[in-house]
C-alpha cells in the first residue's frame, strides 16, 4: 500500500483548496482535516465524510500513545497492547464497552460497590453530538480502518477486553447474582425516571432546589452537550466554576428518583418499577437515615 501523506503537509491552494474548504466546512484554519491528533471531521459530524477525507483518516488513524488524548485506548493502561489485554484479561481493569454498556454498568456496579440506581442517567452528555454508523461510511474506509486497528493494536485490546467483561458477567452469574434482571431493572429505571425527571413538574422542582445553593451558568451551550431548551430554561448549574464542572437538574432528579424506586423494590413496597411511586409522594421520614438521598430535595421537605 502506498504511504499517505501526513496531514497538513500536502499543498492546500487553488481549485484543492476551494473543494476542500466547502467540503470541511468547520474544519481548520490551514483547511486540513486533522490539525496534530485532532480530527476536525469535514464540518459536518452528523453526516460520513467523503471517500478522500476517510479513507486518509483511515490510514493515518491520528491517536497516539499514552496521554493527552486522542489516545489508543490499550495505552492507558499498558506499554504495549499485549500487556494492556493481559491487564483486563487478570482484572486489573474493569471493561465498559460501549456496544455492550448496559452490561458493562451492571457488572461495574459491583466492582465499584455502587447500586444500579447510581447507574442511571436521564441525559447523556454529547447528546446532540450524533455521528453517522460504520455503515454509513465508504465501505472502502471501513476496511482500511478495521486493518489498521488490528496494526496497531486496538482490536487486540477490543477482543479481550470484551471476553474480560464475558469473565465478568459469569462469575456474578455463579455467584449467584440474577445478571438478566438486573439488566431489565436498570433498563426500566432509566425509561422511568427519564420520562418523570424531562417534565416541566420535575424540572422546576429541581430548579428551585439547586438555585439556593448553585450558581446558574451563564455561558450557554458551547459544548453542545445537551439540548439547548435545558440550558436556556435555567437547569445548568455550576458545580466548582474553578473546575468547571457543570450539573442539570435532570441529573439530581436521575440519582434521586432512581434510589427511590430501587429502594421500594429492595425493600418490597413494590415488585416492579411500574408499581413504584415518584419520590415527591415517599414520606420522608423513612428515607431520613438513608444516605442516597441525603441531598434529594423532597426528601429533605417531607
Amino acid at each position: 500500500m502506498e504511504d499517505a501523506p501526513e496531514w497538513g503537509q500536502e499543498e492546500a491552494t487553488g481549485e484543492n483548496m476551494k473543494s476542500m474548504t466547502k467540503r470541511l466546512g468547520a474544519g481548520g484554519s490551514s483547511g486540513q482535516p486533522v490539525t496534530g491528533h485532532l480530527f476536525l471531521y469535514h464540518g459536518d459530524e452528523g453526516t460520513p465524510p467523503p471517500e478522500d477525507v476517510a479513507v486518509r483518516y483511515a490510514r493515518m488513524l491520528p491517536y497516539r500513545v499514552g496521554m493527552p488524548g486522542p489516545s489508543y485506548s490499550w495505552s492507558a493502561f499498558a506499554a504495549s497492547p499485549d500487556e494492556a489485554a493481559q491487564a483486563v484479561l487478570l482484572g486489573r481493569v474493569a471493561p465498559v464497552i460501549t456496544e455492550r454498556m448496559d452490561e458493562s454498568l451492571v457488572a461495574l456496579t459491583k466492582h465499584l460497590g455502587w447500586t444500579l440506581a447510581d447507574m442511571v442517567v436521564v441525559v447523556p452528555r454529547k447528546a446532540l453530538s450524533t455521528h453517522p454508523k460504520h455503515t454509513a461510511w465508504p465501505q472502502g474506509a471501513v476496511k482500511l480502518l478495521n486493518d489498521t486497528l488490528i496494526q496497531r493494536g486496538e482490536i487486540e485490546f477490543y477482543n479481550a477486553a470484551s471476553r474480560a467483561l464475558d469473565m465478568r458477567l459469569e462469575k456474578l452469574r455463579k455467584e449467584g447474582v440474577d445478571v438478566d434482571g438486573n439488566l431489565r431493572l436498570l433498563k426500566d429505571m432509566r425509561k422511568t425516571v427519564t420520562e418523570y425527571c424531562l417534565s416541566e413538574r420535575a424540572l422546576d422542582i429541581y430548579r428551585r432546589h439547586l438555585s439556593k445553593s448553585l450558581s446558574q451558568h451563564p455561558k450557554g451551550n458551547k459544548l453542545r452537550d445537551v439540548p439547548d431548551e435545558y440550558v436556556s430554561g435555567g437547569h445548568c448549574f455550576n458545580i466548582e466554576p474553578s473546575v468547571r464542572e457543570l450539573i442539570y437538574s435532570f441529573d439530581v432528579c436521575g440519582g434521586c428518583e432512581a434510589h427511590a424506586i430501587q429502594h421500594a423494590i429492595y425493600t418490597g413496597q413494590a415488585k416492579t418499577v411500574a408499581e413504584t411511586t415518584r419520590l415527591e409522594h415517599v414520606r420522608g421520614e423513612s428515607l431520613v437515615d438513608n444516605d442516597n438521598f441525603r441531598n434529594c430535595p423532597l426528601v429533605l421537605q417531607s
